[in-house]
């Protein structure tokens, strides 16, 4: 066995070992057992009992703590147009289009510790969506922010009656292949009843929430945000709970009968599972905003994995005529 310091073994003379101690025990022990000079870190393990190689097991979260690190966060936005314009007067820290898209695709460049892209550009972030680790992301916009109020004030005093509705569109994307897996609208509506002033030489006064959460437009956000977040999981997983949604790539390389995709074990893929190759005909566009909200394709074959890596896959053609080529799409047959 190693040989311990004499701070090590102080430090721990001071607390039983063998006593399981609660979070909250655990937290108030942690400033009694310093003796360094700097601010010491502390490490948490859980353990989850997943099995993260599997898609729908893998956990991931982001935690808001109280107080900064004293670290700046560099951001990157990538917009065109005015809306590169307005980033930049906002204070982003890197702004741009295909070209900053091809920094990060030929030279692996990811000095930056937050992404932000306008609908518009969905399309071409979504060819590095890997390098930047995300595999799906939701985009959308808000359709109704409105808040209408009836009735009246009679000799100063009066009731009324506020209705507040809040919409929300948006879509769920695959960074892979940039195809729009999901399409939905959320709405979300509530009522207030409130006592309203009228002082002479004074505006109008209504009585309501202190702050946006308690006021009838917070709980239509909330309203909406709720109905939009069911809708979107009724669309991809069938409105079966805890099903995993479809795995999706792309078709890296041929090989006579076999064909290699660029997603793999970490990704979920399993020997024996069926992938349906795609040729993108068209993009379709909004033609507002000129983002790519759906995409027309058509069947090229079927394949079936063989042999599974952990970034990769390749599988036999078992159905169809076609000829898959590198850029085709992969979509896991259910």
């Amino acid at each position: 066995m190693a040989k311990r310091g004499k701070k090590y073994r102080e430090v721990k003379s001071k607390y039983d070992s063998s006593k399981r101690y609660t979070v909250e025990e655990a937290l108030e022990w942690v400033p009694r057992l310093k003796y360094a000079k700097f601010d010491e870190s502390v490490d948490v393990a859980t353990r989850l009992g997943v099995d993260p190689r599997r898609a729908d097991q893998m956990v991931r979260g982001t935690v808001l703590l109280p107080h900064g690190i004293g670290k700046s966060v560099r951001v990157v936005v990538f917009a065109k147009g005015e809306k590169a314009k307005e980033a930049q007067e906002a204070g982003a820290d890197f702004v741009g289009g295909e070209e900053l898209v091809k920094k990060i695709s030929d030279e692996n460049w990811l000095d930056f510790d937050k992404a932000i892209a306008t609908p518009d550009m969905m399309s071409v972030v979504g060819k590095i969506g890997k390098i930047l680790g995300v595999k799906y992301i939701v985009i959308g916009r808000v359709t109704e922010f409105t808040v209408d109020t009836k009735g009246g004030v009679l000799g100063g005093v009066g009731l009324t009656v506020s209705t507040a509705r809040v919409a929300l569109d948006g879509r769920l994307v695959d960074t892979t292949t940039a195809e729009i897996l999901a399409s939905v609208r959320g709405s979300g509506e509530s009522k207030q009843t409130g006592l309203a002033l009228s002082l002479k030489n004074l505006p109008f006064i209504a009585f309501g929430a202190k702050n946006f959460q308690e006021s009838i437009l917070g709980k239509a956000t909330k309203a909406a945000i709720a109905d939009f977040s069911t809708k979107l999981t009724t669309a991809v997983f069938g409105g079966s709970e805890g099903a995993a949604a479809p795995l999706s790539g792309k078709v890296a390389a041929v090989a006579g009968n076999k064909v290699y995709l660029n997603i793999g074990a970490n990704d979920g893929v399993t020997v024996g599972m069926v992938f349906t190759i795609s040729r993108v005909v068209e993009e379709v566009k909004d033609p507002d905003t000129d983002a790519v909200i759906d995409l027309i394709t058509e069947e090229v074959c079927e394949i079936t994995i063989t042999e599974v890596k952990d970034s990769s896959c390749n599988g036999a053609i078992t159905a169809g005529s076609g000829k898959p080529q590198k850029g085709d799409l992969a979509m896991q047959k259910k």
